[in-house]
Order: C-alpha cells, then structure tokens, then sequence
C-alpha cells in the first residue's frame, strides 16, 4: 500500500505540529511496510525536486503563483494543481492523506477536488479548527466556548471582534453588511478593505460551503482533538 501525505511544509525545512505529526505517522507507517511519503509545494518554482528527511520520501511540486486577493480568496486555483495530479498519476497512492488545507498558493481545497475527480481516494485530518472558525479558536469573542455551528452573523460579529471592533461600532457594522449579504450581493468582488468588511457574511458562507463541499469529495475525516470533535 502507498499512501501519499499532504501538507504545505515539512521537516527540516517548518518544525511545527502538523510536520511533527506527519513525519511520526509516515515513519510508523514505514514501520509497517507500507510506503509512506510527503508531498509538498516547492514555493517559487517551476521544477519539481526531491530530497530524503530521516528515512522519508519528501517530493515537492512546482508551485509558481503568485499571491495576490484572488488567490487569497479562493476565487482561483493555484497554479500548482496541475502538477500535483501529474505526480499523483505518476506514483498511484492507494490514498492520498491531506493534513492542512490553505488560503492561497498551497495545498488547497482544488487539490481535494482535483485528486477525488481523478480517482483517488482521499483522507483530511483536521489539525486545527480554521476549517470552520475563522478565528481559529472555537471561543466565542474570547469568552464562551462556542458550539461549533457556522452561524453567518454570530460568526461575523465574533471575527470583527478579534480585529478589536468596538462593541457598537461590531454591532453596526456587522447589521450592515448581513443587508447585502441577504439580497445576495457580495461586495468582497471589490478590492478594498471596507468591501471586504461589509463583505464579510459571504466570506463565512464561503467557509461554510467549502466545509461541505470538503466532506462530500473525502473518503474520510480524522478529527483527533475532543475539543474540535
């Protein structure tokens, strides 16, 4: 069985949680006979490369975007899709194991798609809680854990306040922008920060929905924190 892991860095070159916990189950994997390997962006470039960490495999694919709001936004794919379905063909994984998911020239929810529209089975495991908290952090305005449910406006309202929105000037502004939000105007088309603002409500349907559209094309989900589950 081969079992190609996703993620947008790896050791040695980003030590953080998500590479520590794909480095420990690819390499108890190993353990097991079964070929486990890393796959990740080569940022600015246009050549794939290769390299060997303790053992492991580490192919990276070209990935030449540029950032820019579109990307950001998710309103484009990254240039790298293409290249990353030209290895998967080359190698043939049994599954193809997603650990994180980015807004912009990573590994993103194109690639999800991409790899299931080809074939491939596909695993995400859920890291951290940005996948349906735009805050992160599940905690509602700081103080009350919150239920887990993707609200439009309470999850507005509790973005504005951590970028340190003032209560009356959080509750007007987020009461504005659900206005265009509910006649379906979207106004994050518009390249300022104000747009983006009153634009918001889509930006958390826009979560929401890629949410939805993740566990329709994954074979399975892995959620291994109790606090995220």
């Amino acid at each position: 069985m081969k079992i190609i892991h996703c993620l947008n860095y790896f050791l040695p070159g980003q030590v953080a949680g998500t590479e520590i916990y794909a480095f420990s189950l690819a390499r108890e994997l190993i353990k097991k006979d079964i070929n486990a390997l890393i796959l990740i962006p080569n940022y600015n470039s246009d050549t794939n490369s290769e390299y060997f960490y303790e053992g492991i495999r580490v192919i990276q694919f070209a990935e030449t975007s540029t950032m820019d709001r579109a990307l950001i936004m998710g309103k484009r794919k990254p240039h790298g899709v293409l290249t990353f379905i030209e290895i998967l063909k080359e190698e043939k994984p049994d599954i193809v194991h997603f650990h994180e998911l980015e807004w912009g020239s990573g590994i993103t929810l194109h690639h999800v798609l991409a790899a299931k529209k080809e074939g491939f089975k596909t695993v995400m495991t859920f890291h951290l809680a940005s996948y349906s908290c735009k805050t992160g952090s599940l905690v509602y305005k700081d103080k009350d854990l919150c239920n887990g449910k993707i609200e439009i406006r309470k999850c507005t309202e509790c973005y504005f306040y951590q970028q340190k929105i003032s209560s009356f000037k959080n509750s007007l502004l987020s009461a504005t922008a659900m206005l265009p939000y509910k006649v379906g105007y979207n106004l994050t088309r518009f390249n300022s920060k104000m747009a983006t603002a009153l634009g918001f409500p889509f930006v958390i349907q826009k979560m929401k929905d890629d949410l939805k559209s993740l566990a329709e094309n994954c074979d399975q989900l892995v959620v291994y924190a109790k606090w995220y589950a």
